[in-house]
């Protein structure tokens, strides 16, 4: 997964008698975290002073996976049940997350709102039923990778049709230095100048290309509007956005 893919939001909805079940879980996904394609977040990770309400909704509302962490503690919890899972299934249903419920322990679940979704570990057996709880969390993990790669996928799809639609409406020349700005993610501004000393871009459309640079360190927050004094000392190390600076102020881009 490319690293510089945004990862997506995991919520962890357990009862606490599960925890220790919740944790061994967090640790079988860092394969999915260290690959930036999952970020996990539970009620354990509220700072001491947080409003832990809060918290907890905010995180709820960002998921774009929630995991319901099932047993009879959870069904008997009135806020699992009645706030966490209700606003879960409520996403689901609206398309703006997806729900996986994970069945930890054996418990009646017939009727339930979330007995007709897909269930993990394979065929809905309790974790605790398995002779080895690792090959049970093995399978969840593999599971949910399948889910998020999916997700993945689509949100790129969705990506770049939105991205082309943005190309369709701009002029020849716009279209090229957003082109010329995504062949070149490393140092854009850098390679945007050298493109205008090779003469890449007609006169005429240099002034255009100049602003698209100042733009674009304003946004990497490498623009200096004055390179001087520890600014200078600073911009050395760099000597190449250094150059960059001395060129935009020479041609003085607004």
């Amino acid at each position: 997964m490319n690293n510089l893919q945004k990862p997506l939001q995991l919520f962890y909805s357990y009862a606490h008698d599960d925890e220790k079940l919740c944790e061994l879980l967090i640790k079988h996904l860092a394969s999915l975290r260290r690959q930036n394609i999952l970020h996990g977040w539970y009620d354990r990770c509220i700072s001491p002073g947080d409003e832990w309400a809060n918290e907890i909704d905010m995180h709820l509302e960002r998921a774009d996976i929630v995991l319901l962490l099932i047993s009879a503690s959870f069904v008997d919890s009135n806020y699992c049940w009645g706030i966490e899972m209700e606003r879960a299934l409520q996403k689901h249903n609206a398309e703006e997350a997806m729900v996986l419920p994970i069945i930890l322990r054996p418990v009646d679940i017939e009727g339930t709102p979330f007995s007709k979704l897909q269930f993990l570990p394979k065929d809905g057996k309790p974790v605790t039923r398995w002779s080895d709880r690792h090959e049970a969390l093995a399978n969840i993990a593999i599971g949910i990778r399948h889910v998020a790669t999916k997700i993945l996928n689509e949100k790129e799809k969705e990506k770049k049709k939105i991205r082309e639609a943005q190309l369709a409406i701009m002029s020849p020349v716009e279209r090229e230095i957003e082109l010329f700005i995504e062949k070149h993610k490393q140092d854009p501004d850098v390679y945007l100048l050298r493109a205008i000393e090779e003469g890449q871009w007609n006169n005429k459309d240099i002034a255009f290309v100049a602003k698209r640079i100042k733009q674009i360190m304003v946004e990497m927050k490498k623009w200096r509007p004055k390179y001087s004094g520890k600014n200078t000392a600073r911009l050395k190390k760099h000597k190449r956005t250094l150059k960059v600076m001395r060129y935009l102020n020479d041609n003085q881009t607004h």
